[in-house]
C-alpha cells in the first residue's frame, strides 16, 4: 500500500470509530468502561495494601477498560491526522 492508500484507510477507520463512539453503543460502551474503572478503582482503595491478588486484579481490570477507551480515541485522533494528512497531499498536488 502507498501513502496515500494508508492515510485513506486510516481515515476511513477513524471516521468508524468516530461514528462508533457517537453512537448508543459506543456511548453505553465507553460509560461502562467507566463505571468498570470507578468500581475498581474504589475496590482498590479499600483493599489492604498485603492482599498482593486483590491489587494487581483491581489494576489489571482497571489498566483492561482504560485501554478499551485509549484504542478508541487514538483510532480517532488517528483518523483526524491522516485526513488532515491527506487534504496536505491534495493541496501539494494541486500546487504543483
Amino acid at each position: 500500500m502507498n501513502p496515500e492508500e494508508i492515510a485513506l484507510e486510516t481515515a476511513k477507520l477513524g471516521i468508524e470509530a468516530e461514528s462508533f463512539l457517537s453512537s448508543s453503543l459506543g456511548k453505553y460502551l465507553m460509560d461502562r468502561a467507566e463505571l468498570h474503572i470507578m468500581e475498581h478503582t474504589a475496590k482498590l482503595v479499600v483493599a489492604s495494601p498485603d492482599d498482593i491478588k486483590a491489587n494487581t486484579d483491581c489494576r489489571v481490570q482497571i489498566e483492561i477498560a482504560q485501554l478499551f477507551q485509549e484504542w478508541l480515541v487514538e483510532l480517532v485522533n488517528a483518523g483526524h491526522m491522516a485526513t488532515n494528512q491527506i487534504h496536505e497531499m491534495e493541496s501539494f498536488e494541486n500546487a504543483h
